[in-house]
């Protein structure tokens, strides 16, 4: 099949361009050349806006594809446009959404694609909502064939956090010099980390399959840890030592609420994924990449790349003002 990645630099698409191309799918990503990334041979590089008409018009004019993948669509408009420029033009339409549209808090902490979707505390969840909810318009009234996918905390040649800012090597470093890091609550609160790799072996399969249309699936890892096994694996991994420090979620919002805007109606709750939806459409997936190494992986990508070994210095600064305030309590 012909696919489009509207996107394909990113940190979700980048790990599905290779596993694609094993397919047997010729691929084509769709961008505007800003984001620099590793693209493997055999996927064309095809530039433009995909947020101006005129080059949406030109592209959905110029090719025929099978499967369009939009992995950068954040609000109704933008997918407003592609129901527009690639309606009755494709097989199946496939839009990114997020995990982090379900109910917060949450009703239970075990979520299927059938949890309710409601998220007041955060305006990035809520435009994916209002996208979802005009595109299932689309699929039924126009026939629009769009499947939606809500991946939930994927990471490929990073490191995640539950803070703003405080992650990737800005993470690796400060557990390396023993520095305190800041788990929100008693750090016990369940969660799941994907790394792109696994993701994308359940994604592809789900190209050009009939029986996605008009579904939404959520793919993610079955490895369920604590935000404090998180930071104690990072510590291990790198050599470091993990030095958490608790504190309330509120506490953290209260002194700085763009430290603590990952918390708010996302990461303070337990959340467990069912993934035995996306398993009937992809029987053999398995995620196969543990946490742990997944950071080893991460790491080592570090090594080759030490361009890469970045501090976000003002997110550490923030950081250690919200720790000294606590402490000062």
């Amino acid at each position: 099949m012909k696919v489009l990645f509207i996107g394909g630099t990113g940190n979700i698409s980048t790990g599905c361009l290779q596993p694609t191309l094993d397919k047997g799918h010729e691929l084509f990503i769709f961008n505007r050349g800003q984001h620099p990334a590793e693209i493997p041979p055999g996927v064309v590089c095809l530039r433009g806006n995909a947020r101006n008409k005129d080059d949406m018009a030109k592209l959905a004019s110029s090719h025929r594809f099978d499967v369009v993948v939009n992995f950068i669509a954040f609000n109704p408009d933008d997918v407003a446009l592609d129901i527009e420029v690639f309606g009755g033009k494709v097989l199946q339409y496939i839009y990114i959404s997020s995990a982090s549209i379900y109910q917060k808090p949450p009703n239970h902490y075990i979520i299927t694609e059938s949890s309710p979707l409601r998220n007041p505390f955060n305006p990035y969840s809520a435009k994916k909502i209002d996208a979802e909810d005009r595109l299932r318009k689309a699929f039924r009234e126009q026939d629009f064939p769009v499947t939606i996918v809500r991946p939930s905390h994927t990471y490929g040649n990073t490191i995640p956090s539950n803070l703003g800012g405080i992650r990737d090597y800005t993470l690796v470093d400060r557990l390396r010099a023993g520095k305190e890091v800041i788990a929100h609550g008693d750090g016990e609160t369940l969660w799941t980390f994907t790394h792109n790799s696994d993701f994308a072996a359940a994604f592809a399969d789900l190209f050009g399959n009939l029986r996605a249309i008009g579904e939404a699936y959520h793919i993610t890892s079955d490895e369920v840890i604590t935000w404090n096994q998180s930071f104690q694996i990072v510590a291990r991994e790198c050599g470091g030592t993990a030095n958490i420090v608790h504190i309330p979620t509120d506490y953290i919002h209260n002194v700085d609420p763009e430290m603590a805007r990952p918390l708010l109606g996302d990461r303070t709750y337990s959340l467990v994924f069912d993934n035995t939806k996306i398993k009937q459409i992809s029987p053999g997936f398995h995620a196969k990449v543990t946490y742990a190494e997944g950071v080893r992986r991460t790491l080592a990508y570090y090594e080759r790349h030490p361009e890469m070994k970045k501090v976000n210095q003002q997110a550490v600064e923030g950081l250690d003002r919200v720790l000294a305030l606590w402490h000062a309590k």
